[in-house]
């Protein structure tokens, strides 16, 4: 699958995941561990090469999910500018499965 900016996917369980803490310029500021519930929808942060291994993305809720998945001392660090993951093109299909973007 040729993975876009703008693809949806759906957790299809429970994922216990790191998250990246951006910082100005989207530079990595650290990281964060999280359990993320199944159900959540993810959207890609960018166009893929077809030969990437991986892809970022963003919880569709990316507010209402950051509140409840980055730490607050983080989220209130000084540099802070956001979050986001990063998933394996293999984890379509297992972990995550594409959706339509009117089924969110």
């Amino acid at each position: 699958m040729a993975i876009t900016r703008g693809n949806r996917f759906r957790l299809t369980r429970d994922y216990r995941g790191r998250g990246a803490l951006l910082g100005g310029e989207g530079t990595n500021i650290g990281e964060f561990a999280c359990v993320i519930p199944k159900g959540t929808v993810f959207v890609s942060t960018q166009d893929v090469n077809v030969m990437a291994t991986g892809f970022n993305a963003v919880p569709w809720d990316y507010e209402g999910m950051e509140r409840d998945l980055v730490p607050s001392e983080d989220r209130l660090a000084e540099g802070y500018n956001g979050y986001t993951f990063m998933f394996f093109t293999g984890d379509i299909g297992a972990l995550l499965e594409a959706v339509e973007a009117e089924s969110t």
